[in-house]
């Protein structure tokens, strides 16, 4: 219980960022801000033992807290953003926050590119697991059972779906002693998604 205690922080955040992925955080003056990324770059955003080597350097294993024995769940689908309601800008986009050093927070729903790609991934696994009605809707079977990208730009496909280096990163790490929230917040923050190493400049 600590150590799922110790790492709902992370889980929250991964939740936000599927929440806000399809919003623009714009200026008063109508320029796009800025956002620090931080962190440890990474190799190359494609290269699985460079992803493994950057998630081993960041942490050290908790130890598995379950056996890594993934089965097939029913994915659940994504519930509809309630804008209707909202305050809209300029351009007829609703606004979700607006700050008080002049900047806005839109959201636009037909904004299409890794950031939005993966927290569509992201949000289909944490998903799944609420609420818990089946002990196999753990993040092992969630993770294994959300559909593999079929291309190298996932924000292209009809439906979310995670890249196969992603889902594969994860069972490496379950397998090497991490457990589930370990390897799923460690795939999350690595680079693994197609085309987001790039967008961020975290690659070359």
């Amino acid at each position: 219980m600590g150590a799922m205690i110790r790492w709902m922080p992370g889980l929250v955040a991964l939740v936000a960022l599927y929440s806000c992925a399809n919003a623009e955080t714009e200026a008063a003056e109508g320029e796009p801000s800025e956002t620090d990324e931080g962190g440890a770059r990474q190799d190359s955003p494609h290269d699985l033992p460079a992803l493994l080597k950057w998630a081993r350097a960041r942490e050290d294993p908790e130890g598995s807290d379950v056996d890594y024995m993934p089965v097939e769940v029913t994915m659940r689908e994504r519930p509809e953003v309630p804008v209707d309601v909202l305050q809209k800008d300029e351009e007829g986009r609703p606004i979700l926050a607006e700050g008080a050093l002049g900047l806005r927070v839109v959201y636009d729903p037909t904004r299409a590119d890794p950031i939005t790609a993966k927290a569509a991934c992201l949000g289909t696994v944490t998903r799944c697991l609420r609420p818990v009605t089946k002990p196999e809707a753990n993040l092992d079977s969630c993770f294994a059972s959300v559909p593999t990208c079929q291309s190298a730009e996932p924000w292209t496909e009809s439906g979310a779906c995670c890249p196969a280096t992603c889902k594969t990163l994860y069972e490496a790490l379950r397998k090497d002693d991490y457990s589930q929230i370990q390897s799923f917040s460690l795939a999350s923050e690595s680079m693994c998604f197609p085309g987001l190493g790039e967008m961020l400049g975290e690659a070359p």
